[in-house]
């Protein structure tokens, strides 16, 4: 019952990280009418309610993985994605939080690398928990 759990919930999570990171981020941006300002307070919100969800899923997940056999596998793919959420919720949210709040005051903002560290992140996050379902599912 465990396993087949664990693979709905991560391959769910997975689909939302293509979704809303690899899919909406981007495209907004190319709408006629959508300004930079009000695409950059959009992202925010989206990305603030994805950020709880994302760590309620991971709460979720380390209860369902203690049920499991766990395997070096398993384990690794957990951390990293656990290093992948703390990284982006302590330090570079924090960065692109301020950053938008810039942009929607007009204030200038400098060049900055945390978007592309935010998305390595994500792709990082994306490999992992994709990882941890082919170890699960091959799991006894």
């Amino acid at each position: 019952m465990l396993k087949p759990l664990a693979l709905f919930l991560v391959l769910i999570w997975s689909g939302m990280i293509l979704g809303i990171s690899f899919l909406e981020a981007p495209v907004k941006f190319h709408a006629p009418s959508l300004t930079l300002a009000t695409g950059v307070d959009v992202g925010r919100h989206v990305f603030g309610v994805f950020e709880k969800v994302q760590w309620v899923f991971l709460v979720i997940l380390a209860g369902i993985l203690f049920g499991l056999p766990l395997t070096k596998a398993i384990l690794c793919a957990a951390a990293l994605i656990a290093l992948c959420q703390l990284v982006q919720t302590l330090w570079l949210l924090p960065i692109l939080n301020s950053r938008a709040e810039q942009i929607i005051s007009g204030q200038p903002v400098l060049p900055s690398n945390s978007h592309t560290g935010f998305a390595i992140t994500e792709l990082l996050k994306l490999f992992a928990l994709l990882w941890l379902a082919w170890m699960v599912y091959k799991s006894p």
